[in-house]
């Protein structure tokens, strides 16, 4: 059964996005992404801001 908790990391942000990780941490300090926690040292995007950016930025085929 999959699971309903899905987060992205920021790894597979800067990945899907085409931009560097230290790019993703930035956008998280600033808000730009909803941060949704951490597990151990990776911090957690919620996806639908990840959506949110890939939509404003006009950045096809995200999933």
């Amino acid at each position: 059964m999959p699971s309903r908790w899905r987060f992205v990391t920021t790894r597979e942000a800067a990945d899907r996005l085409g931009i560097s990780n230290v790019a993703v941490r930035k956008m998280l300090r600033t808000g730009r992404f909803t941060g949704a926690g951490t597990a151990g040292r990776t911090l957690l995007i919620d996806p639908a801001s990840l959506q949110r950016v890939a939509d404003a930025e006009k950045i096809p085929n995200l999933s």
